[in-house]
């Protein structure tokens, strides 16, 4: 009753994800049909029978099969292959299974391929230790082969729904991410078309500054030149000449007041600011 439960589980777990598969539900199943053509089976077991019999049954239904027969080379094979899931005897002689299930999920590589435990004998003990070591499910030898392959078939689908998730997760995170770049370089071109306009207000202003002043500090000039011909005596009078160096000044000012190319601030009273020449 539990395995019925949990498979149901499973079941709605996976059309969740393919409704959410980025393509469509459609293209998201046409996808799990051709995972699950290609799925990668590692057997881990040195009895001979059991291998030829389990190879045959998963080659029938379309699974390719890979195969280790001791600690060392189960370990190899299934770093390098990283296999969709791994079918383990406990009756393998000569070998604590149990060791390289705990083995199996310390690596990260590997570590999340699920491990369907089978043996000849249901010990409850040991099928305790094998669920909490991490295996996935634990099957007595011998079984219904529409049995085994069901159960394969869950876990295998399983696997590819937690593939198909966290590959969303990394697209999505990446979309958010060029979302962010995005909004970022947008706020960039803002405040520099922010700074344009700021510039193009200021030299306006400066232009009309600059215009308006021009003609009244030249009469202003004019007629203080005017003075000092019509009146020899004061040519070195230093009231006029203070006059003349200002306007100097004002017209100095006036230029660099138009020729700006970045527009900087200088605090001035309080809380307002003044442009920097």
């Amino acid at each position: 009753m539990a395995n019925v439960f949990y498979n149901k589980l499973i079941l709605l777990f996976t059309i969740n994800c393919l409704f959410l598969y980025k393509g469509g539900f459609i293209l998201g199943l046409r996808r799990l049909k051709k995972y699950l053509n290609n799925a990668k089976i590692l057997i881990i077991c040195n009895l001979d029978k059991n291998i030829k019999a389990i190879t045959e049954l998963l080659q029938e239904n379309s699974y390719n099969v890979l195969q280790a027969q001791d600690y060392n080379s189960a370990l190899e094979v299934a770093f390098e292959n990283e296999p969709d899931l791994i079918l383990l005897s406990v009756d393998i002689q000569n070998m604590d299974s149990l060791a390289l299930l705990k083995k199996l999920k310390t690596i990260h590589k590997i570590d999340s391929i699920p491990i369907i435990i089978f043996s000849t004998m249901k010990e409850p003990d040991e099928v305790v230790q094998c669920l909490n070591a991490g295996a996935a499910d634990y099957l007595v030898m011998p079984f219904n082969h529409q049995e085994l392959l069901a159960r394969i078939r869950i876990h295998v689908t399983n696997r590819f729904a937690i593939k198909l998730i966290i590959q969303q997760n990394k697209e999505l995170t990446e979309s958010t991410q060029d979302l962010a770049n995005a909004l970022l370089n947008l706020k960039v071109q803002q405040e520099k078309t922010i700074e344009i306009e700021k510039l193009k207000s200021v030299l306006a202003m400066a232009l009309t500054t600059n215009h308006e002043l021009s003609q009244p500090l030249a009469v202003i000039q004019g007629n203080v030149e005017l003075i000092k011909i019509k009146h020899p005596e004061l040519e070195d009078n230093k009231q006029l000449q203070r006059i003349l160096d200002s306007i100097e000044n004002i017209v100095e000012k006036l230029k660099q007041f138009s020729s700006f190319d970045k527009i900087s601030y200088q605090e001035y009273v309080g809380d307002e600011d003044m442009v920097k020449l």
